[in-house]
């Protein structure tokens, strides 16, 4: 990576949102615990000392970093909760859109796994809150009384959890635009035509 001149002062050009997103990339690639200033100011091309216009130290970017991650996040479903469709077709296309969606699942593993500290598990919950009010919201809306809602939210959740772990484990193939969607649809068929079947008040088939 070219290196990044400074201005007279020998303040970087770099602005804090840049040092955020490789943060974030250098989080998801690595881990929370990985993340120093040293090796991300090697990856930018610039030199430690220049981090210090913007931060204090390595929490503050890190967790300015994980603020901006969860709004963003946040920004994302939120574009989905303000589509005027059938819930059944948002959730599709929540699913289908947010299927590619690499950076923030692997920011999610690695939070996941993140050494025990409560403002990480502070931000890690209202993201999971904020995904789960969406997803059970689309599921009443779809028919489902509160009980069944609720309990297709946690398999719904849990299918997505499960999914980011195993790819952090390199157990599944990592879904990308080259590959055709195979795993998404399966998802689809399995949690949104059952839930459609439960509304409908018939107990979903079983193959």
């Amino acid at each position: 990576m070219a290196t990044v001149a400074l201005n007279v002062s020998g303040k970087s050009n770099l602005s804090p949102q840049d040092w955020e997103q490789a943060a974030l990339e250098w989080i998801a690639e690595h881990g929370v615990a990985a993340l120093k200033v040293e090796p991300l100011a090697r990856r930018l091309g610039i030199t430690k000392g220049s981090f210090y216009w913007h931060f204090s130290d390595r929490e503050q970017l890190l967790m300015q970093s994980l603020l901006r991650w969860e709004h963003l996040d946040r920004e994302s479903v939120a574009r989905f909760v303000e589509r005027e469709q059938p819930p059944y077709d948002k959730l599709a296309d929540f699913f289908r859109g947010t299927s590619r969606q690499h950076l923030t699942h692997n920011i999610y593993g690695a939070l996941l796994s993140a050494p025990r500290n409560a403002d990480i598990a502070a931000i890690l919950q209202r993201v999971t809150q904020y995904r789960m009010d969406f997803l059970n919201n689309e599921y009443l809306a779809m028919g489902l009384d509160a009980e069944q809602a609720r309990l297709h939210t946690q398999l719904t959740y849990s299918a997505y959890v499960g999914f980011v772990q195993l790819q952090r484990q390199q157990l599944s193939a990592m879904i990308d635009d080259a590959e055709p969607l195979d795993y998404t649809e399966h998802v689809i068929a399995v949690l949104l035509d059952g839930a459609r079947e439960l509304a409908a008040g018939r107990t979903p088939q079983r193959s």
